[in-house]
């Protein structure tokens, strides 16, 4: 294949073909590299005991649930780190409660008893 021809076909720039070129070249291989940087270290502790924490406290908010885990573990988390590992754990905030993102899919109505709103008044 001519290189223009590879450069449209994958949407890539030549430069980009040029190094996948050399690392194939290189290693035998065109594989993602590694993320750079450490591993993340806080989110394991947390992740083991979230489930803990969030039935303990359904209606908490995230500064609350932070401020729990620093109490808990000593560890100091941001409310986007803590947002993060709910979210991965599959758990909502329905209502001001924290829920399983399972017992949110089904209503408890059966099929095709569903409540309708009435429609507007009209003038």
């Amino acid at each position: 294949m001519l290189r223009a021809d590879v450069v449209r076909t994958f949407q890539v720039s030549l430069a980009t073909r040029k190094r996948y070129l050399k690392q194939r070249r290189e290693t035998g291989q065109v594989m993602p590299k590694p993320y750079p940087g450490r591993p993340a270290s806080k989110g394991a502790a947390l992740a083991a005991q979230l489930d803990h924490l969030l039935e303990a406290e359904p209606d908490a908010t995230l500064d609350a649930l932070c401020q729990q885990w620093v109490a808990i573990s000593g560890v100091v988390v941001s409310t986007a780190t803590m947002s993060r590992v709910i979210r991965q754990h599959e758990w909502t905030r329905k209502k001001r409660r924290w829920v399983p993102v399972s017992a949110t899919r089904s209503s408890g109505l059966p099929s095709g008893s569903g409540s309708q709103a009435a429609p507007p008044p009209t003038s």
